[in-house]
């Protein structure tokens, strides 16, 4: 007697059923009537394939975390540079390049 599990349609039952878990399907017609609960299910993390007359159309997928990046400033080459032959702008000096800049915007 051959065991339920290896026949090919079970086999694909149960090879599927991990990744269909967390996907849904809708219709255009559940799309348009019933946006927010499928924006409550994309916010839960699953994914959800949209028909029409029973072929797939498109797939609705929840967004990737973004990853930020922590910036080390103590590492940046302003905060690093030598300053020591850094001179200080006089204010005739400041006052002519905010002068000759202002014309040009």
């Amino acid at each position: 007697m051959q065991a339920a599990f290896e026949t090919s349609e079970n086999l694909t039952n149960i090879l599927c059923a991990p990744i269909l878990a967390h996907m849904r399907t809708a219709t255009v017609r559940d799309l348009r009537n019933r946006y927010s609960s499928l924006l409550d299910w994309i916010g839960a993390g699953e994914e959800i394939i949209i028909t029409r007359r029973g072929k797939t159309i498109a797939r609705l997928v929840p967004e990737q975390a973004q990853t930020t990046e922590s910036v080390d400033w103590a590492q940046s080459p302003a905060v690093k540079r030598k300053r020591t032959k850094a001179t200080a702008l006089t204010a005739e000096q400041a006052s002519t390049i905010i002068r000759e800049a202002s014309g040009k915007w």
